[in-house]
């Protein structure tokens, strides 16, 4: 599978997770280890995503201007927040799908890279994305292995100096013969039994 396929699948597996929650759920704060950013609404948190989608298409045919995460502050989500957050991530899943030259170098935050590269790193928020917002909203997520294994070939060459940064905890170890959506979940810092014991 590779990195246009998996993006598009895994941020999928995301919207269908984003799907489930409920409107009371969005102005509640994330707990910090169920975010990439500390003290955030799960609101503010979709919205972010959502401008993440938005600019896919922009960073993929090269612009350099786009505003950073954190100084984004408009809101995308709007009066219906679920709407939108399906229209912009068909729109980022059109984006890769349509990308023509994997190899071209295309602009970050944090550098420039080649866009496959792009497209790993922002697969990899959305996994681990779908994962946190699931338990968060106790929808319980369970993505197909070869869409697990895809995150596990991206994170597990990063896992220790993403743990140095302090964006993954410590590692989690399980049994020998745990799913291999737990050996992803225990990689990550993250504790599995409370990702997969969430209520339907």
């Amino acid at each position: 599978m590779n990195e246009q396929e998996l993006f598009v699948r895994i941020n999928q597996a995301l919207t269908d997770v984003v799907n489930h929650v409920k409107d009371e759920q969005l102005d509640q704060v994330l707990p910090d280890d169920l975010s990439w950013r500390k003290g955030i609404t799960l609101r503010r948190s979709l919205n972010i995503c959502t401008y993440e989608n938005k600019c896919v298409p922009d960073v993929l045919a090269g612009r350099d201007d786009l505003p950073s995460n954190d100084a984004f502050t408009d809101d995308l989500l709007g009066d219906e927040p679920l709407a939108s957050y399906n229209r912009y991530g068909d729109i980022a899943n059109r984006a890769a799908q349509e990308l023509d030259d994997p190899g071209r170098i295309v602009h970050m935050s944090y550098g420039d890279a080649p866009a496959r590269e792009y497209l790993r790193d922002i697969t990899v928020n959305r996994g681990l994305s779908a994962y946190d917002i699931g338990a968060f909203i106790g929808t319980q997520v369970r993505m197909p292995d070869e869409l697990v294994q895809g995150l596990m070939d991206s994170i597990a060459p990063l896992a220790d100096m993403l743990r140095q940064y302090g964006v993954f905890g410590p590692q989690v170890e399980v049994p020998s013969d745990a799913s291999l959506q737990a050996k992803l979940l225990g990689l990550t810092g993250r504790t599995p039994q409370r990702y997969e014991s969430q209520p339907k």
